[in-house]
């Protein structure tokens, strides 16, 4: 992962139809279309890995989950949450508002 880039965790599970069609078809589509190139992306099974996720969603159980991390200009990072099946347009909203505030977008 490049020191600087935003990192999209989507946590989800094999048995969830939201969390299939999340990963088959928003980001499939926005991976193909080149949308998320300037986005490390990582899938979290949330059965595979309990305590990874459990961690990440913070003790929420509701998924799918994309949680985005991004620096901040004092070099901390931020953390924002979209949570449920989320079609392409916020999901773009929300890594465009991530890249604009790091004067990327």
């Amino acid at each position: 992962m490049e020191e600087d880039k935003p990192l999209m965790v989507v946590v989800g599970a094999p048995w969830c139809p939201a969390c299939e069609t999340l990963k088959k078809t928003t980001i499939a589509n926005m991976q193909n279309s080149g949308e998320l190139d300037g986005v490390s992306v990582a899938l979290v099974d949330r059965d595979a890995e309990p305590e990874l996720a459990k961690t990440l969603m913070e003790n929420e159980k509701m998924i799918p989950q994309i949680i985005l991390y991004s620096k901040t200009e004092d070099g901390r990072w931020s953390r924002r949450k979209l949570t449920g099946y989320q079609p392409v347009q916020p999901v773009r909203s929300l890594i465009k508002r991530v890249t604009a505030t790091l004067g990327r977008g």
